[in-house]
């Protein structure tokens, strides 16, 4: 009983803070830590993945099996900062945060409105 699995396609990284672990890990997995693969084609490989932000990030290294490992050096020095990942993290949990607020506030004033129309459409519901 045999099957096939899907192929696991990584994702391309453009130096989002919030996709960085997700990148690394797959790329370490499925490339960097795989023997049979030589370092000018993993180099290839990590190039192909990087856009924006982080391919300018070894823009200026020539793809050769010496490189291949300052590029990836490279990247992780930027990337695995982690007292940057922590405050990007946070600062979208602060700003989900923001939205919530900003979205009950806005039911809120949607019933205080609707209230209001509703009372102002009938005045004997209003009772002081």
């Amino acid at each position: 009983m045999g099957f096939k699995l899907p192929v696991i396609k990584i994702s391309n990284f453009d130096g989002s803070y919030f996709k960085w672990l997700e990148f690394r890990d797959s790329f370490c997995s499925l490339i960097d830590q795989n023997n049979k693969i030589e370092p000018i084609h993993k180099f290839y490989y990590l190039n192909s993945y990087l856009e924006g932000e982080a391919s300018r990030v070894i823009s200026n290294l020539e793809i050769s099996s010496a490189n291949y490992k300052v590029a990836w050096e490279l990247l992780c020095e930027r990337y695995n900062n982690i007292k940057h990942l922590k405050s990007h993290h946070l600062h979208a949990l602060c700003n989900m945060q923001q939205q919530r607020d900003s979205a009950k506030s806005l039911s809120l004033a949607c019933v205080f409105f609707c209230g209001v129309c509703s009372v102002q459409r009938q005045p004997s519901l209003v009772r002081l």
